[in-house]
């Protein structure tokens, strides 16, 4: 049996819904509203409505821009909040650009349920147990609680969906005599909320919901005023969502933002940081998308005349975007996950079996066994390389695969992919899961299924290239290879033809002539040393194999001879007589190449793959990659090859990246081939990589590049004077080149592009790093 530790960064938290409305139904927006506030994490759950045909746009920003379609935009906000789970109406049908999702979404009748027959419950922690909390600790026998809790009357709250977006609002009027018998909480008015300083020390019901979670603040106006129609349903949401993001907002109408002076002034000093002694930051007014310029302008301007605010009012004129534009390494508004209760865990697999326990939230207990939440869990494995607990995210078939083999939950219980984590729904106080084995070639293949390409089977190059690596030891054994001298040699002797140590060591050490290491270039001692320890690893790997050239007596032939097939006398392999071993210690040694390694065709191309496996290694911190070798797959009812896949994961930066990759030895791709290719690539939307032992690619490949850029698919390209470099050398290009793109694959498409393709092109494209 293998034993094998694996460590886990574990997160308790809230389940993260997002709320899907199929149209601007105020009635139903204010029963989500109702249902976020009984919920723990409430107030960070994201609502989407899916018919956007009767939402107003003004403003020159968004005639000038070229404005993306709605169900785009709403696509791009579930792809930054990343919730667990989509809960709209029974029979909400999700148009195609959210069907990653459709796996995911439930009915909002699922959110009560009555498990054991004595009453209706929350199927997720409401805030009950977070309220009894809050008594024991922060009520109970204290004299001056820490905080206050008010609350907007719910009638008014039913008048006006800003105010039940603003402060929460609760189904029944009990509730609110439950706050005010047990807490002490007050009522408070609009006109009592304009004259209080910001931010006063109260708590809302609907801010009850995010006690004991952590939410970070966007880095681009993290304080803002959001302008906008408090009667327009589309503006309302949008302030929601933006506060969802971790903004501190402040609503303001144009009907009464004159009546606001105090709030906005105190509002204002909060937000704002000093920048020199006369020049403060100031105060960012959002734009609502209803309204006009004109009405932005208006408030800007009485508020810069009132002083109401400190330093200056900016006017952003758009509601901040949820997605990147482009080039640039972050989008306007970058949602982190919601925090909860934190630690470490670690457990043992026996053959990648075993348990893990986490943290739970403080402030359940037994009473609470029915009640959900999420578990993150950031896992990896020391020593188990073929281990791959990081997988692409919004993929139907790595979801189910991670349901099956982590928490073996079904339904909303089921464990999936989140852009940073594995996430497992968890009940009550219980903080433990299951684990099975994940491998990488799992991975590929369910990542296959969720966008409709069948993986058969691994190829025989791919099984050749897994004993090769074993024989190397691991991926680091192939600085042999990035060696060109070692790469010559081997392929001459790919018939069997020997070659001596010394004429290979001579060889070996010629291409170290300009080598550097650390900026300076290497002496004739660092050299031989050089030579040695390629050869040495070589040697131990059997990528030669080390003999003597023997002439028999009987038919004058000469043969190599292997160390193990002499003793004090040896068979001739050509007419198998029985000869008598020579003195050998004024001999010559001489190199062969064996097994897998004496190939014509560079291994099957697994030289190539081994190089760019290598390559990617080094690119992404040695740790952050999992690959899996050729395999056979079916698209179209066609069964093709793929040389390799890797799985590609950075440490601190979400998303897994799904990388297929084509190795070649030096020629140009048949024209098959790149059909193969392209069609691969539209297929999965993956990265495709090409790779050659050639120092450049051919201006046939190239000009198929360049068209496959154009349609859509993401290229890599990696010659062989990429695949050639070692650590240092790798490390330098990294270095030297890295831009502030949003991934390591996706840095190195627009570098490949700009190297290989050109800047003329690149510029054509809009390409930069």
């Amino acid at each position: 049996m293998a034993t094998t530790t694996i460590e886990a960064r574990c997160n308790a938290r809230p389940t993260r819904l997002a709320f899907v409305l199929p149209t601007p139904d105020r009635a139903l927006l204010l029963s989500v509203m109702t249902r976020a506030t009984t919920l723990w994490g409430g107030r960070f759950n994201p609502i989407v409505i899916l018919d956007g045909a009767t939402q107003r746009v003004e403003g020159r920003y968004y005639a000038l821009q070229a404005s993306k379609p709605y169900i785009t935009r709403q696509a791009s906000l579930l792809r930054a909040f990343d919730p667990d789970l989509l809960i709209g109406p029974t029979g909400t049908v999700l148009p195609p650009e959210l069907q990653p999702w459709a796996h995911r979404t439930f009915s909002l009748d699922g959110l009560t349920w009555d498990p054991v027959g004595r009453g209706a419950r929350s199927y997720f922690v409401d805030v009950q147990p977070i309220l009894r909390e809050v008594w024991e600790k922060e009520f109970r026998n204290v004299a001056q609680p820490s905080f206050k809790l008010r609350y907007m009357k719910k009638a008014n709250c039913e008048g006006s969906v800003l105010l039940a977006a603003r402060f929460g609002l609760y189904e029944r009027e009990d509730h609110y005599e439950f706050l005010r018998k047990t807490f002490k909480a007050e009522e408070i008015t609009e006109a009592g909320l304009r004259e209080l300083t910001w931010p006063a020390t109260f708590q809302t019901p609907l801010g009850i919901t995010g006690l004991y979670c952590h939410s970070t603040r966007p880095t681009l106006n993290p304080y803002a005023a959001f302008l906008l129609d408090p009667n327009d349903l589309f503006d309302v949401v949008d302030y929601w969502n933006l506060r969802a993001a971790g903004m501190v907002l402040l609503p303001l109408t144009t009907e009464s933002f004159r009546d606001d002076r105090n709030i906005i002034s105190a509002f204002s000093e909060r937000g704002s940081y000093p920048m020199g002694p006369l020049n403060p930051n100031g105060m960012t007014i959002i734009k609502a998308r209803s309204i006009t310029d004109e009405q932005l302008a208006e408030v800007q301007g009485w508020i810069r005349e009132e002083h109401a605010a400190k330093g200056n009012v900016i006017a952003m004129h758009w509601v901040p975007e949820y997605d990147r534009h482009g080039y640039p390494a972050s989008a306007e508004l970058d949602i982190e996950p919601v925090r909860g209760f934190e630690s470490n865990a670690t457990g043992v697999l026996i053959d990648g079996y075993g348990r893990i326990d986490g943290p739970k939230p403080l402030f359940l207990d037994q009473s609470d066994y029915y009640a959900h939440w999420s578990m993150d869990w950031s896992l990896s494995t020391f020593r188990t390389p073929d281990a791959c607990y990081q997988l692409p995210w919004l993929n139907t078939g790595c979801d189910k695969l991670v349901s099956r083999a982590v928490g073996f939950g079904s339904n909303m219980d089921a464990s999936h992919v989140s852009r940073n984590a594995i996430v497992t729904r968890q009940k009550g106080d219980d903080c433990d899961i299951r684990l099975s084995p994940i491998t990488a070639a799992q991975a590929v293949k369910a990542f296959l299924k969720g966008v409709g390409v069948e993986y058969r089977e691994t190829s025989e190059a791919g099984l050749a290239l897994v004993r090769i690596i074993e024989m190397l030891g691991d991926l680091y054994g192939s600085e042999v290879f990035q060696n060109a001298a070692i790469r010559r040699t081997l392929k001459d002797m790919s018939m069997g033809d020997p070659r001596t140590v010394h004429s290979v060591d001579i060889a070996v050490r010629l291409t170290l002539k300009d080598a550097q290491l650390r900026g300076h270039t290497l002496s004739e001692r660092e050299k031989r040393e050089g030579s040695k320890r390629l050869l040495d690893r070589a040697i131990d790997a059997r990528v030669f194999r080390v003999g003597f050239v023997f002439q028999c007596s009987t038919c004058h032939r000469r043969n190599w001879y292997a160390m193990t097939e002499f003793s004090s006398t040896y068979s001739c392999k050509s007419c198998f007589s029985q000869e008598k071993t020579p003195h050998v210690h004024d001999m010559e040694w001489y190199f062969s190449s064996d097994g897998l390694f004496r190939n014509g065709n560079n291994l099957n191309g697994n030289i190539t793959i081994v190089l760019a496996l290598s390559f990617f290694r080094e690119i992404y911190h040695i740790d952050g990659i999992k690959y899996a070798p050729s395999f056979l797959y079916q698209l179209n009812n066609e069964e093709k090859e793929m040389d390799f896949a890797i799985i590609g994961s950075e440490s601190f930066r979400p998303d897994t990246e799904m990388v297929f990759g084509e190795a070649k030895t030096g020629a140009t791709l048949a024209e098959d081939e790149r059909a193969k290719l392209k069609a691969f690539g539209l297929k999965t939307g993956a990265y495709i990589c090409f790779c050659t032992l050639a120092e450049d690619f051919s201006a046939e490949d190239k000009e198929y590049f360049k068209q496959l850029h154009r349609d859509g698919i993401k290229i890599i390209m990696l010659p062989g004077k990429l695949l050639g470099l070692d650590y240092d050398g790798v490390s330098e290009f990294h270095s030297r080149n890295r831009g502030r793109s949003a991934s390591e694959a996706d840095w190195l498409r627009r570098q490949t592009i700009v190297d290989t393709l050109g800047e003329e092109f690149a510029r054509e494209q809009g390409i930069w790093v």
